[in-house]
């Protein structure tokens, strides 16, 4: 349970049925925010999303906050790190969220997190069974391959250079989520953990005496396993009512093939609707944005995405988040799914939003949120490289409410 350790900076004493416990979540970028704040939702806890940092007092439940480093220099990453990690260290748990193939400032955060953290040890398990992402020996793996040797390894922006968490973090030592590690806690600053399912993640958080000794890092799936552990002590919180969305708009940045085989799915269906008659690279900004509106406006829906390959990764992010700003400036849609954190970012933050109320994980991976600014849409929030080819469709339809029939056949 919680309740076995009262640490000093930490005056309250965590018991089955508490609700005032607080869970800080500190994300590279906003996808993975959302990663570490969907699993607790989905198990009732409350949680927001922060874009930059925590504004007023910690709050009960989860705050997560996108520090939006993945794309910055590692003095940048580092330095915003132990800002952010300032304003949430006395949360009763601690959560550094890391991507699940090891891309971005890895070591640096994690190093800058723990330090000002408060914590002895960090506990790093960047396991995601549910994508195919598993750690055996140390070394990170995509569906058997090292992710450094999948095509994670080749993305442009943000490559994973290295798969072997011991050479990445030379001086700790592994664990085993099946035999006993409390006694190592407060002892060794960094362990790294196997896991191949969930079910290791779920043994390795059962371990210690008191979640609040530990800053845990890792990936969804480390984050649902200690959800779980936090749900045993908290009462679910309601789900504020919705309405069914009428206007999706659907904006894909991630230059990952899965996200772009989900977009061409979405254009494909667009396309039947006898739509996309031309390709985009034909059109200026203006045809474009018409032909939006007009899809959403007809069919519920349309699909956003940088036509011009000559972009690089911020001139395509700062062209989407400003044509997004235009069809909201036109009131064309009621709805957002965003995929690709630092184009979610890019957008949420030209329309002025700065916190996220979390609903719902509607799949591992995917978060469901309220902004709180410039109007109060719905928005969910997806990383490039997770779900199937349909995934954009299952999502729209979720939005709008309707049965997907084709994934139910």
């Amino acid at each position: 349970m919680l309740d076995k350790v009262v640490r000093p900076r930490h005056p309250m004493t965590l018991r089955d049925g508490d609700m005032d416990f607080k869970i800080g979540v500190l994300a590279d970028d906003l996808t993975s925010a959302g990663d570490g704040a969907g699993p607790f939702r989905a198990l009732g806890i409350p949680a927001s999303i922060f874009l930059g940092e925590v504004e007023g007092e910690l709050r009960t439940g989860v705050s997560a906050v996108d520090v939006n480093t993945r794309s910055q220099d590692e003095g940048t990453a580092v330095s915003e790190t132990v800002r952010c990690m300032r304003r949430i260290r006395d949360a009763d748990v601690l959560f550094k969220t890391v991507d699940s193939t090891l891309r971005g400032h890895v070591v640096a955060e994690v190093e800058g997190a723990l330090a000002e953290s408060g914590r002895m040890t960090a506990v790093i398990a960047p396991a995601f069974p549910a994508e195919g992402r598993t750690t055996q020996g140390g070394v990170q793996l995509l569906d058997g391959v090292p992710v450094s040797e999948t095509h994670f390894g080749l993305d442009a922006a943000n490559p994973a250079k290295e798969s072997n968490l011991k050479r990445l973090f030379p001086e700790a030592n592994l664990i085993d989520a099946t035999i006993s590690w409390n006694h190592r806690v407060g002892k060794e600053r960094i362990l790294i953990a196997d896991a191949r399912s969930d079910a290791d993640l779920d043994l390795l958080v059962a371990h210690p005496d008191s979640l609040a000794d530990v800053l845990w890092v890792g990936s969804p799936g480390l984050a649902a396993a200690v959800a779980k552990r936090c749900a045993v002590s908290s009462a679910p919180a309601p789900v504020p009512a919705s309405t069914p969305s009428t206007r999706v708009l659907i904006v894909v940045g991630s230059l990952h093939p899965s996200s772009r085989e989900q977009l061409g799915v979405v254009l494909g269906l667009l396309s039947s609707e006898g739509q996309r008659s031309l390709p985009a690279e034909t059109r200026s900004k203006a045809d474009l944005v018409g032909r939006v509106i007009e899809e959403l406006s007809a069919y519920g829906y349309s699909a956003l995405h940088d036509p011009f390959v000559s972009h690089s990764t911020g001139e395509a992010d700062d062209w989407l988040a400003s044509t997004v700003q235009e069809l909201f400036d036109a009131d064309a849609f009621d709805a957002l799914i965003l995929t690709g954190g630092q184009t979610a970012r890019s957008v949420l933050d030209r329309l002025g939003s700065r916190q996220i109320d979390v609903l719902s994980e509607p799949e591992p991976g995917i978060t469901l949120g309220i902004l709180d600014h410039p109007a109060h849409v719905p928005v969910l929030i997806k990383a490039g490289g997770f779900g199937n080819p349909r995934s954009l469709i299952r999502l729209k339809n979720l939005l709008l409410e309707l049965q997907d029939i084709e994934e139910e056949s």
